[in-house]
């Protein structure tokens, strides 16, 4: 095993809104709280670098849900010249980039979540291959 050539910066939330809805009558039914992503990646002129976004909605601001998280987290992500083919260097921020800012925030999500009268919301794994 081998330390990947594809590295990144500490990833850094930018973004982390949480609103509550105290209307929202709770029920001992589940409630489904979709989830909505973005993925924006941004390459850096003449260089092997890029700055990946992931944005992360989940539920609805119109007082349907429990409670509407808006996220954004990013990193810079680097790689070695010549080391990767475009093809892969494409999944590499397109695919394996958000999966690994998805990481970061998931533990993020449960903490806030877990502060509120409503039980802990566990963000779902999500397959970014299926763009």
């Amino acid at each position: 095993m081998k330390i990947s050539n594809f590295q990144f910066t500490t990833p850094m939330l930018m973004k982390f809104d949480y609103d509550v809805n105290n209307d929202f009558k709770h029920t001992d039914t589940e409630i489904e709280m979709e989830v909505h992503l973005d993925v924006n990646v941004n390459r850096l002129d003449n260089k092997n670098e890029a700055i990946v976004e992931l944005y992360i909605q989940i539920g609805e601001e119109d007082g349907t849900t429990p409670f509407c998280i808006k996220v954004i987290e990013g990193a810079r992500f680097k790689w070695d010249d010549g080391e990767y083919s475009e093809s892969d260097i494409n999944n590499l921020l397109h695919k394996n980039a958000p999966s690994l800012l998805l990481s970061y925030v998931r533990p993020i999500i449960a903490s806030v979540t877990s502060m509120t009268p409503f039980d802990t919301y566990k963000l779902p794994f999500i397959n970014f291959n299926d763009n």
